[in-house]
């Protein structure tokens, strides 16, 4: 029993399907390559950023005022986010019109 030659429709779909499934694939890869590159990324600008303000506190602080103690790369990171958070200038502040 010969079942004939295959439709061209079906063909062409068997071909396609595989195709966008890799591209869904590729696509899916790609996002959590950027969701890791970013989180990476933060880190990597945070360490960059806290790693000043542990250095004076460490080197600075420690000898000029007794009874502190020495910090580490999180909680410098801490007190950066702190200071951004008291001393930022944020669209809160009023200003006056005369």
């Amino acid at each position: 029993m010969s079942v004939g030659p295959e439709p061209e429709g079906l063909r062409m779909l068997s071909y396609i399907i595989p195709e966008e499934k890799e591209n869904k694939m590729e696509s899916i890869v790609k996002a959590v390559a950027i969701v890791i590159m970013s989180v990476v990324a933060i880190i990597a600008f945070g360490l960059l950023l806290s790693l000043p303000v542990m250095l004076l506190w460490n080197g600075c602080l420690i000898s000029a005022i007794p009874g502190i103690k020495a910090i580490g790369w999180l909680q410098a990171w801490g007190i950066l986010i702190l200071c951004g958070m008291l001393f930022n200038k944020g669209s809160t502040s009023t200003s006056s019109s005369n």
